[in-house]
């Protein structure tokens, strides 16, 4: 792995590029939580720095909770992801400070580590319904989404999840589950199904949904307060108007 993302580095610089940048995907174990702000100075270490983005994507990263039943032994209990998200996650945002201030960064420029790359924490990159330590009680199920769902699914109807039999479900987490299928490609196309089965949005979410993806929730989020917004800005223009 290494010696591809050297190999593309080099790559790089032969031809005067900065794209394609490397994204670094990290599942978070019982084995691995606390040597996170050690993963961070090696990747950092690796990272070239160019003066004209000091502070660019490349080497950004996304950490993801183990999921699956099968992996529970590797899935930390409510304490470890405690320490996670308080002194671990602050020992990482020295290493990063640390290094930002070491490449040269104007102190008024640089930013948190939660703020270089959004996605990176669970807790931290969608709102979660209850503070940390509800989230961490859940967390420790290996139920790591279902307190930042919405009222409604706005992704839903954007996506598709086909199995190898042919079988079409709004998204991965249903697919994994395997509730009611929205139909069947092999019998109707893909825009065919998500138009057929337009009515069931309203039961979502459901308990088919308790996975859903952290990707999936900061969209739903996000979409979820421009609508507010476009709301609550309708109604003032009204009470203006009359």
């Amino acid at each position: 792995m290494l010696r591809g993302i050297f190999n593309l580095q080099i790559a790089r610089e032969l031809l005067g590029v900065r794209h394609p940048q490397i994204h670094i995907n990290c599942v978070l174990t019982n084995l691995n939580l606390e040597q996170f702000p050690d993963f961070l100075r090696f990747l950092l270490s690796v990272r070239e720095a160019h003066p004209e983005n000091p502070l660019s994507g490349d080497f950004a990263f996304h950490l993801i909770p183990v999921g699956g039943a099968e992996n529970e032994n590797l899935r930390p209990n409510a304490e470890q992801w405690r320490k996670f998200y308080t002194k671990t996650w602050a020992e990482a945002e020295k290493v990063w400070q640390e290094y930002q201030e070491s490449i040269g960064v104007p102190s008024n420029e640089r930013r948190s580590l939660a703020e270089w790359v959004p996605f990176a924490n669970p807790f931290l990159r969608v709102n979660h319904r209850g503070g940390l330590d509800g989230y961490c009680e859940q967390a420790a199920k290996g139920i790591y989404w279902a307190t930042a769902l919405t009222k409604r699914c706005y992704v839903a109807p954007t996506q598709a999840f086909v199995l190898p039999d042919g079988s079409q479900h709004w998204c991965g987490a249903h697919a994994i589950r395997r509730p009611r299928p929205l139909g069947n490609v092999r019998e109707g196309g893909i825009r065919a199904n998500i138009r057929r089965n337009i009515t069931r949005l309203k039961e979502l979410p459901n308990e088919f949904c308790f996975n859903c993806a952290g990707a999936t929730c900061a969209i739903n989020q996000s979409v979820e307060r421009i609508l507010c917004d476009q709301i609550r800005a309708m109604k003032a223009d009204d009470s203006t108007a009359s």
